[in-house]
């Protein structure tokens, strides 16, 4: 049980430094967002407007953890992942305005492999789980890891789908 505890304090630490690099790049990002092209300037605003609230709502998961400690890990590594696509996503809007076929291409792989190594790890972690989460109240039961891992995988599929307008 204290490896667990330990397991879940070093992740919540690694979302909060992740966060902080988030918000560094969203601040580098406004701070020069001026400089562009004013339709680049509209996608760019809306990009960075998107990742900010899904940033929000990945703290809110993050804050409301709750039952076993292992399904509180499963969750928050789940929310980790989430967080890593939306810190790909910033980063490449920031290193490149418009990526050339070559970056494309690579983006779309690498954004297709993290949603399958979210699916992937997200369902080993809820096979994983304590037979207490399966024991839940029916009328629970897509309230609890389901739901939260239905989430992240969205916000995956967002992420790849915000950074369509800058690979063209």
């Amino acid at each position: 049980m204290l490896a667990s505890e330990i397991e879940l304090a070093a992740l919540r630490s690694q979302f909060v430094a992740t966060s902080e690099e988030i918000a560094k790049d969203l601040s580098l990002l406004a701070g020069r967002i001026d400089e562009e092209p004013t339709e680049l300037r509209q996608l760019q605003l809306a990009a960075a407007t998107e990742i900010a609230v899904a940033q929000e709502r990945l703290r809110l998961e993050a804050d409301r953890l709750e039952g076993p400690t292992e399904r509180r890990v499963a969750i928050m590594q789940a929310v980790l992942e989430a967080q890593q696509a939306a810190q790909l996503q910033i980063g490449v809007i920031i290193k490149r305005h418009r990526p050339s076929t070559l970056l494309q291409a690579d983006l779309d792989e690498q954004l297709a492999n993290i949603a399958r190594q979210l699916e992937v790890s997200a369902a080993s972690r809820l096979a994983d789980a304590p037979s207490a989460i399966a024991d839940q109240h029916p009328r629970n039961r897509w309230s609890g890891p389901q739901r939260q891992v239905d989430f992240c995988r969205a916000t995956v599929r967002q992420r790849r789908s915000a950074l369509r307008p800058f690979l063209r």
